[in-house]
């Protein structure tokens, strides 16, 4: 079967599309940006609570009287400061997607980011928030939170 070289190079660029996101690039705060006060580190502190020991599960089927598609992705952020991905996609014909690194949150310019960094030393950054049925958003993807059971983080 013929790959589509399109999702295959999708999938080649890394974390950032993996996830399905849109990752900026931050500089290293050397400009003139105010110190984080103490309700962004509470903020920061709440979603270390609400993030730390979970699994962010997104999944996306797409049928049509013509074909479909499913997507699964997985993000462990466990208690230790590490990260697990895992990608899978119907239509990549080079198989699943995964990923491993550091984990950790900022708070930047009145909200708060994650921020992964691969084990290639690479950081990415998400913005967080929360959809009306308390997913969790990173950029504009909702990811469904577990803690336990069969959704939940594997953080050995």
């Amino acid at each position: 079967m013929k790959t589509n070289p399109k999702s295959t190079k999708i999938w080649a660029i890394g974390l950032f599309f993996l996830i399905g996101v849109l990752a900026y690039p931050q500089d290293d705060n050397t400009d003139n940006e105010a110190i984080e006060t103490s309700s962004e580190t509470d903020q920061v502190a709440q979603w270390r609570q609400i993030l730390s020991g979970t699994r962010l599960n997104y999944f996306h089927t797409y049928r049509s009287s013509t074909g479909g598609f499913t997507r699964v992705q997985k993000l462990d952020l466990c208690p230790q400061g590490f990260y697990n991905f895992y990608g899978e996609a119907s239509f990549d014909m080079s198989g699943p997607k995964t990923e491993s690194g550091t984990w950790s949150l900022q708070a930047r310019s009145g909200s708060v980011q994650l921020v992964l960094t691969a084990e290639n030393g690479q950081p990415g950054y998400f913005q967080l928030g929360m959809d009306n049925k308390q997913n969790i958003l990173l950029g504009n993807r909702s990811y469904i939170p577990a803690k336990t059971g069969k959704y939940g983080p594997v953080c050995n």
